[in-house]
């Protein structure tokens, strides 16, 4: 188990469990929608430490998104609902949205797919999942399927869900 440093650090493992936890019971509120997928549970997975957050993935069963949460909780409450933060990945730049949920309180994130429907099975979904995560974890000269987008000021390339939605995730 990583834990984080900071007096107010919580283990990534509590971190995650909150996420889940807050995603279940909205799954509980989703679960009339048209785009539901009851063969879908909700899931987080791979979270791994960069910089003051956990990075990971999680999928709901109408969404696969990427997500960050602070080490620290309340660390993000200077951060406005809805305002896109970016950020720098070894394998570019990524933009994720600030959004709140229960217990867990701030966080960011990405969608990757919404809705599920390209994806027969939850084991698919986490396969896209980790693909996604290795893309954005890799140094730039190893992250290749696809070409990737020149930054408009210049920097690192921009990881783009088009990219992904392309099938780089499948090679």
């Amino acid at each position: 188990m990583t834990v984080a440093r900071g007096a107010h650090a919580q283990p990534m493992t509590v971190r995650t469990a909150a996420l889940r936890l807050a995603f279940e019971a909205v799954a509980r509120r989703q679960a009339a929608m048209p785009f539901f997928r009851k063969d879908l549970a909700v899931e987080v997975l791979a979270f791994r430490s960069w910089q003051d957050a956990w990075v990971g993935a999680l999928i709901t069963p109408w969404c696969l998104n990427v997500v960050a949460i602070p080490k620290e909780r309340g660390s993000w409450d200077r951060f406005c609902v809805g305002d896109a933060r970016s950020w720098g990945f070894p394998g570019g730049t990524c933009e994720l949205l600030v959004a709140d949920v229960g217990d867990l309180g701030r966080y960011q994130s990405a969608a990757l797919f919404s809705p599920l429907s390209d994806f027969a099975h939850q084991h698919e979904i986490r396969k896209a999942a980790r693909a996604a995560l290795d893309m954005l974890f890799a140094e730039a000269a190893t992250a290749h399927p696809l070409p990737p987008v020149p930054a408009a000021d210049g920097g690192r390339p921009t990881l783009t869900r088009r990219a992904f939605v392309r099938g780089a995730w499948r090679e």
